[in-house]
């Protein structure tokens, strides 16, 4: 005679619950992995800046010593780390298309 679990229906219930809650999570990160960049618009702490429109535009980056530097940056992710030895701290928008 084969074997036979036999569950409580709260605990089928509960089981019920978490695998829908999976499959949601799942399918609302399959949707949105396509059209998310992993950070957020503007400066990020890891010394990129990312720009969400679709034209190029001019970026003014400060280093840890507050040195400055004005780059031209495109869509989306721009790594900032080789404009200086030191640790970018900051960088903004200026207003400027390039």
């Amino acid at each position: 005679m084969p074997f036979v679990a036999r569950h409580s229906p709260r605990r089928l219930v509960l089981i019920a619950w978490v695998a829908l809650t999976l499959a949601a999570a799942s399918a609302v990160a399959l949707a949105t992995a396509g059209t998310a960049s992993a950070h957020s618009c503007g400066f990020n702490t890891d010394e990129v800046y990312t720009h969400c429109g679709n034209t190029h535009v001019l970026v003014t980056a400060r280093n840890f010593w507050g040195t400055q530097y004005t780059v031209c940056v495109g869509p989306g992710d721009t790594n900032l780390g080789y404009l200086s030895y030191w640790r970018i701290t900051n960088a903004w928008y200026i207003g400027w298309l390039c």
